[in-house]
């Protein structure tokens, strides 16, 4: 994950930025889908100024419209990057965050059909 936003966006006037900074400008995020998530994930930066999106479409969208800042899957931006149309932020405390996705279902409900063929593909895939 890249902290980015477009380079128009007042953040990339500066040298260096810390979350004070960041506090006051939009924060993008993605809304989390799972029922009874979190209030803010690991990756919001705090602002007061937190904008929820549906999807990292919309949230890539609203990135090049230089709205706000924020995490984007590298892979997902990788031509945007290349062409210069985001640009990664100069956090003080690092503007790249890697993480392990998890698998998550409930125990009393078993993976139906379509969640069993996408864990076996999921372990072909690591072996």
């Amino acid at each position: 994950m890249l902290l980015v936003t477009a380079p128009e966006h007042p953040l990339q006037q500066l040298d260096s930025v810390d979350r004070a900074r960041l506090s006051e400008h939009v924060e993008l995020s993605v809304r989390d889908s799972s029922r009874g998530g979190a209030a803010r994930g690991p990756l919001d930066m705090g602002s007061p100024q937190l904008f929820r999106l549906s999807d990292f479409h919309s949230k890539r969208e609203a990135l090049l419209e230089a709205v706000g800042y924020g995490w984007m899957p590298r892979h997902l931006i990788a031509r945007d990057l290349t062409s210069g149309a985001l640009v990664e932020l100069p956090l003080t405390e690092g503007s790249r965050h890697r993480f392990t996705p998890h698998l998550v279902h409930r125990r009393s409900e078993p993976l139906g059909r379509a969640g069993r063929l996408f864990v076996e593909g999921l372990e072909a895939r690591g072996r």
